[in-house]
């Protein structure tokens, strides 16, 4: 999309400051001062036609006369005979004689809508003193002039009244005034009803009854209505009488009803007592003639009336309707809408012809050659006219000769000096309403006056409500016909324009009434019609010779004279129906731009608003080469442009009004009955080539003068040599050598106003290349090539965007492109190729030579689209590709184009086009150094720097775009593989030469977009197979699926180095099993099969390393799971607790966490012991402390019940078994210690069973022990279950047995433990019961190894080894037995015992192992 010009987005906003201004409506009201000029000439005279005068020699009756200025006619009759023609150039002559009666009143009025025929386009109303006549008026053909005159079966009688006036409304309504002073009204309908006939007369004044009186029999008292006007802006309807008597009526919001509403009759009273100044004479004011006034030209003034001496009183109406909202200027104007007064007419003010006006005005005070012309002496108005702005009356000055007095009324500007359009200029030009008075002698007796209408197309005028100095340059004079009874007088009205042009081409007094032009409309004004003159085609394409040019604009100073002693000619009157303005000879045009250049003044600044602060605030913001970017900076505030470039601003801005603030399309809005949505249908262009092409000659004619005149603008982007730099210090700034200060004001001004200037040439460059786009879709009918589908928002926005958004908006341009390429995909010709390759090279500024090339390569695109032939498509998509790959870079949307060649099949072409693109884009791969600096700012947490140097480095900037761009290329190339997914049989080929190719690239971003694609559609094993170059690095990358790179490394057993596979295998699931988001048992699964890899790799480094974190997980997975039992068991379902378990499966914890965070605070000792052997902790004590704890945890409490005393018994052998199975070979496990825990638990036990208390329950029938079973050998079976050996039981049970007979009686060792509780000597049994334990279980050990030995389970090599026991076993027995003497208790099942041991022992001696 192009940048837009800031310079022209600065002129557009002054252009819309003075198109503002010129918004502003002067009420009429509000009509100001006066001055007496004849601006009103007779431009032609024609006699009556010669057929006329022969007609009227035989008059017998009566002869009347008028205009039908809406058909360009005159019409006369004779008797009763009508005649007509065209008073344009005499010709049409028609007579209408098919009447009997005298024809004494004609008028002209529209049908009525399904009565007539649609060729029936007026209807002619004939009054004869017995009926009313309508006849059909019809033309030959489409726009011909022939008129006919046909008879129609409407009639109504007139009742014998003299018909005075006839009007016509818009709707078809037609009214009538008689010598009886009655209101009537012709109806008509298609067909008669049943009680009332197809056409009648209707009596508005008199009630019905009234009018079933013969006239014989009323009384002559009606004064005659002698005017009769419709006010159709806002339906109401005016009639005058004789007696100066006014009466108004309302037709209705509809226009379909008549009311009177009030009679106004008190004319002199008012003057008398509001205007007795002006109107001091007795006689009574007798009113001829009421015109209405528009509701578009004034929002009070409603109605004029006109004195037989040439007085004119303004009334005000309140108006019925909603009027059309215009903009009036705020000068003391008070509002009468309707309903906020009654309805009734009041006089408001009025102009006397001969006295000073009836209200204050306001005198410019430039107004000091103001050229008065004097006026002759009223005698007696008898023909008055009035339309916007333009009053005629014509006064009897002799019998054969009629003086119009003609009154114009236009805006004009107080010359004040205007900033720049920082500041509004309705506050610096003062607008008001002056008037201009004039006389013009005609022959003959004046009967009508009418303004002949202009065929200048609305959309040019631009609802500039009739401001003549708003449309001078397309609007031609304005011209009246006068029609008296020697002639048609053709009354021409100058323009301001014309009014210059008159003086240039005078010879006498030009200095003098050239200052007084100047006075009367402004600098302003008058600088913007010399522009205007210079301008005129064909002068403007005229090679001028250039004035002297130099560093600084040639500015002549105000007041040199000119020199015009070259005799011109004077200018030829143009014609009426052509709206192009005068000829204009090419010394007027030279005299003109000299007059331009000496009186446009110079530049100033306004020194009392210039301070200090000012400067300080423009320096520290903005740079001097930079002001045109910032309107409002004090500089510019303050500078007070020079009237050349304010007429200069002010020309174009009327030029470009009819299209600046409309869109450039007509459109039709209809309501889907579905959805109830807002349709747009574009129909057509707004404007026809002919209303462009005059808009575009106008500012080709300017472009024209800024070229000759360049020495007089600066382009956006100068930067004098004088100026200081950017980075130079404040103070240097300020008062060094080249500082503010020291510079000359004038120079500083006269550099904005160029800067200024060349904005505006840069405006009227973008201007005309907007016109010349218009133009080609006029011409070539391109609106219509527009595909039907377009997206309704789209649609919209075309509708929506004005001709100001074309010219300095972004969506302006993008959518101007967007056009062509919907009109070349919807006609893919030659023609239409032409047609906009001519339009891109005069759009230079929108559309450049990539803009050209890529509307070639979409044509070519189109037409392989459209082609049939498989070898001419593959043709024109080569051509395509080709041409899109050289200017790749360039394009915008890259993706959009890919689409198409996919949907002609071109799969492989749209990949390639795509990855060529963003080569192209970045040729030097700063997006990949952005994405690697990003990736190491993302790395190093430093976002926030990374966002500072976004917006401060340009280089950032500039490679974050760059990558950008990538990124949608990339998309566009993955766009293509995904639509070919899932694979199909009928696109499987086409898939696999697109993924050949992507394969084939280089581009390691790309390989790496592609890669994350095939990952996002879990497609791994797909893009395994392929096995791409860069698909390790990417899958080394930091957050990327280390899933996918275990694959990628455990299925390439096909490569060199298997040992490298297997231990990055290894490796990636070590890495794994530390992940978060993962529970515990992934994470021993992913060390499992790490241990094998590393294994395979042969790497023992990293073996020991995965399996230190493995068994690690696993005493985490114990810790876990008694945790979970423990909180179970004790019923514990605290916060903290489900933390822990949480944090226990979600998070891989150390050994020093599990010990100190986990076991210790739960009290959970089988975890400690795990854990302390895990760590290989090698504290004894620590460990004996830990075994006393958790065999105690289960000692039996006073309240537990046998049930709960066989549960805990059967978890502390659970428990034991688990822990003594793990630390039976480490050097701190201590069987004897292990055995004497659980015979001292044996022994508690005992004594929970034996207790009295218990034994009393138990013999009243409570829960006793009766179904508890304690085996004494229990110890025996736990470290069985620990997989030791019978032997090492037994030799536990050895060093047991000596340690609780042979060494009980050393006291001084117990004493030197009683502190611990966990030594070995505190838990020895002390009474008979466990001492007899010991022994028995000693014993029993034996017992269980000797029978072992015998077993088949023992080997040979065993049994050998146990023959040389067995002389100690015997002596082990007797020393047993021997023991068995110091008990008091039942010791047979011992001594039994010992005597199988003998007998065991002894067979294993005879049998001589």
């Amino acid at each position: 999309m192009p940048s837009i010009d800031i310079g022209a987005a600065n002129a557009a906003k002054t252009v819309a400051s003075y198109l503002k201004r010129d918004e502003i409506k002067i009420d009429l009201e509000l009509l100001g001062p006066e001055h007496n000029d004849n601006i009103f000439t007779e431009k032609q005279f024609a006699i009556l036609p010669e057929p006329l005068f022969e007609q009227y020699s035989k008059l017998e009756y009566k002869c009347y006369m008028g205009l039908f200025p809406e058909i360009h006619r005159a019409w006369v009759t004779i008797d009763n005979k009508f005649y007509s023609w065209s008073y344009l150039d005499g010709s049409d002559f028609n007579l209408y004689d098919e009447l009997d009666q005298v024809i004494n009143c004609a008028g002209l009025v529209v049908p009525k809508p399904g009565v007539f025929k649609e060729y029936v386009k007026y209807l002619l109303v004939l009054a004869t003193p017995a009926e009313l006549i309508l006849v059909a008026v019809t033309f030959n053909g489409q726009g011909s002039m022939e008129m006919n005159l046909l008879p129609t079966n409407y009639s109504a009688p007139s009742g014998n009244v003299q018909i005075l006036q006839i009007r016509g409304t818009d709707t078809g309504r037609i009214f009538l005034t008689g010598r009886d002073g009655c209101l009537y009204e012709l109806t008509y309908e298609a067909e008669d009803g049943w009680f009332r006939q197809k056409c009648r007369k209707l009596n508005h004044s008199q009630s019905h009854i009234k009018t079933l009186i013969p006239n014989f029999f009323k009384l002559a008292t009606d004064q005659p209505i002698i005017s009769l006007e419709v006010d159709s802006s806002r339906n109401l309807l005016y009639t005058l009488s004789e007696n100066s008597i006014i009466e108004v009526y309302s037709l209705g919001r509809d226009g379909n009803s008549t009311d009177k509403l009030d009679t106004y009759n008190t004319l002199n009273r008012d003057l008398l007592q509001r205007f007795s100044r002006q109107f001091q004479q007795p006689q009574q004011v007798n009113l001829v003639g009421i015109k209405p006034v528009r509701s578009n030209e004034s929002r009070n003034i409603s109605l004029v009336a006109f004195s037989n001496k040439g007085d004119r009183f303004f009334f005000s109406f309140p108006n019925p309707l909603t009027t059309t909202q215009v903009y009036y200027s705020d000068m003391n104007v008070q509002t009468n809408a309707a309903g906020s007064h009654a309805r009734r007419l009041e006089l408001r003010f009025a102009r006397s012809l001969q006295q000073a006006p009836a209200i204050a005005t306001r005198v410019s005070p430039q107004r000091t050659h103001a050229l008065n012309v004097e006026l002759p002496q009223c005698k007696e108005i008898h023909e008055v006219f009035y339309s916007h702005g333009v009053f005629i009356a014509a006064d009897t000055r002799t019998d054969d000769t009629d003086t119009l007095f003609t009154f114009n009324s236009e805006q004009r500007s107080i010359s004040t000096r205007h900033p720049s359009p920082a500041v509004s200029l309705q506050n610096s030009n003062q607008t008001f309403l002056s008037e201009t008075i004039g006389a013009l002698n005609i022959r003959g007796r004046t009967y009508a006056i009418a303004e002949i209408p202009l065929y200048v197309e609305p959309k040019i005028l631009s609802n500039t409500f009739n401001n003549e100095l708003l449309t001078q340059h397309v609007r031609p004079r304005r011209e009246f016909v006068c029609l008296s009874n020697n002639g048609i007088h053709l009354i021409t009205k100058l323009r301001p324009i014309d009014r210059l042009l008159k003086i240039l081409n005078s010879a006498e007094d030009v200095d003098l009434n050239i200052d007084r032009f100047f006075d009367i409309y402004g600098p302003d004004e008058s600088c913007a019609m010399c522009v205007m003159l210079l301008c005129q085609s064909p002068f403007s394409e005229i090679t001028y010779q250039p004035l002297p040019t130099s560093s600084q604009p040639v500015i002549p100073a105000q007041g040199s004279r000119l020199n015009l002693s070259t005799t011109t000619t004077s200018a030829t009157p143009s014609h009426h129906r052509i709206a192009t303005s005068e000829p204009r000879d090419l010394q007027i045009a030279r005299i003109a731009e000299e007059l331009l250049i000496r009186r446009g003044g110079e530049p100033k600044f306004d020194h009392s608003s210039m301070s200090r602060s000012n400067l300080l605030t423009t320096v520290g913001t903005t740079s001097p080469g930079y002001l045109y970017e910032n309107t409002s900076s004090p500089l510019s505030r303050d500078v007070q442009y020079s009237y050349f470039h304010n007429g200069l601003y002010l020309y174009f801005a009327r030029v470009i009004r009819p299209m600046w603030n409309h869109p450039l399309v007509d459109f039709v809005i209809t309501v889907d009955p579905e959805s109830r949505q807002s349709i747009y249908n574009i129909s057509n262009t707004r404007f026809n080539s002919q209303e462009v092409q005059l808009v575009q000659d106008k500012l080709l004619a300017l472009r024209n003068f800024f070229a000759r005149h360049a020495h007089m603008y600066t382009l956006p982007g100068y930067h004098s040599q004088q100026q200081p730099t950017k980075n130079e210090p404040i103070n240097q700034k300020l008062f060094g050598p080249s500082g503010l200060f020291k510079l000359k004001p004038d120079l500083e001004a006269q550099r904005l106003q160029q800067e200024s200037l060349g904005n505006l040439f840069l405006l009227i460059d973008r201007s005309i290349q907007v016109l010349v786009f218009v133009e080609t879709l006029c011409k070539n009918n391109l609106l219509q090539m527009l595909p039907i589908n377009i997206p309704q928002d789209q649609v919209k926005s075309y509708c929506q965007s004005t001709f100001k958004d074309y010219c300095v908006e972004e969506k302006g341009a993008y959518e101007m492109k967007t056009m062509i390429k919907m009109i070349i995909s919807n006609n893919p010709n030659d023609n239409t190729m032409d047609a906009v390759t001519n339009t891109l090279q005069k759009c230079e500024t929108f559309f450049g030579v990539f803009d050209l090339e890529e509307f070639k390569a979409h044509d070519q695109l189109m037409r392989a689209l459209h082609c049939s032939s498989g070898i001419e498509q593959e043709q024109y998509l080569e051509k395509a590709l080709k041409t899109y790959t050289e200017i790749s870079d360039k394009v915008l949307n890259i993706s959009a184009i890919t689409t198409k060649f996919e949907q002609l099949g071109a799969y492989d072409k749209a990949v390639q086009l795509a990855l060529s693109a963003a080569q192209k884009i970045d040729p030097n791969h700063q997006a990949l150094e952005y994405q690697k600096r990003a990736q190491q700012q993302v790395d190093n947490n430093q976002q926030d720097v990374t966002n500072h140097v976004h917006h401060a480095n340009h280089y950032v900037q500039q490679s974050q775009r760059l990558y950008d761009l990538r990124m949608e290329c990339y998309q566009a190339a993955i766009k293509v593989l995904q639509d070919l997914t899932p694979v199909r049989p009928e696109t499987q080929n086409a898939r696999n030469k697109v993924l050949k190719m992507m394969m084939l690239s280089q581009d390691l971003m790309f390989h790496e977009s592609l890669y994350d694609w095939f990952v996002k559609h879990h497609l791994v094993d797909e893009l395994l197979k392929l096995d791409p170059f860069h698909l390790e690095s990417y899958l080394t990358k930091i957050n990327q699926d280390l899933n996918i790179l275990y694959k990628y490394y455990a299925r390439n057993d096909h490569r060199d180095s298997i040992k490298r596979d297997d231990q990055h295998a290894a490796q990636v699931k070590l890495k794994l099993a530390h992940m978060p988001d993962q529970n515990l048992d992934e994470r021993i699964t992913h060390l499992g099969l790490a241990i094998g890899h590393a294994r395979r790799a042969k790497d023992d480094v990293l073996l020991d390393k995965v399996k230190q974190d493995l068994d690690v997980a696993m005493v985490q997975k114990d810790v876990m799971t008694e945790l979970i039992s423990t909180t179970c068991h004790q019923q514990v379902a605290d916060e903290a607790a489900q933390n822990d378990i949480r944090s226990l499966n979600n998070d891989l914890l150390t050994l020093s966490d599990l010990y100190n965070g986990i076991a210790i605070k739960y009290n959970l000792y089988q975890s400690q012991l795990d854990i302390l052997y895990c760590a290989d902790h090698r504290d004894e004590s620590l460990i004996r402390d830990t075994f006393y704890r958790m065999v105690h945890q289960y000692a039996p409490g006073p309240r537990c019940t046998p049930i709960q005393l066989e549960s805990l018994s059967k978890q502390l052998e659970n428990n034991m078994i688990h822990s003594c199975s793990k630390m039976n070979n480490s050097i701190f496990f201590s069987i004897d210690y292990v055995l004497a825990l659980l015979e001292d638990y044996n022994t508690l036990v005992k004594s929970f069973l034996n207790h009295p208390d218990r034994i009393r329950g138990q013999m009243h029938g409570a829960d006793g022990n009766a179904n508890l079973h304690i085996k004494d050998q229990m110890p025996i079976d736990v470290l069985e279950k620990c997989k030791l050996g019978l032997d090492s039981i037994y030799q536990g049970y050895c060093s047991l047995f000596t340690k609780t007979f042979k060494d009980r009686q050393n006291e001084s060792l117990r004493r030197a433990n009683v502190s611990d509780v966990s030594a070995l000597e505190n838990v020895l049994p002390r009474d008979q019961d466990g001492m007899l334990r010991v022994l028995y279980n000693t014993v029993l050990s034996l017992k269980n190894l000797i029978e072992w030995v015998k077993s088949s389970n023992a080997s040979f090599a065993d049994r050998q080894s146990f023959v040389p026991k067995v002389d100690r076993f015997m002596k082990n027995v007797a020393e047993y037995e021997s023991t068995l003497n110091e008990f008091t208790q039942d010791t047979s099942k011992v001594r039994l015992m010992c005597l199988n041991i003998r007998e065991m022992l002894m067979s294993l001696l005879d049998k001589r192992y």
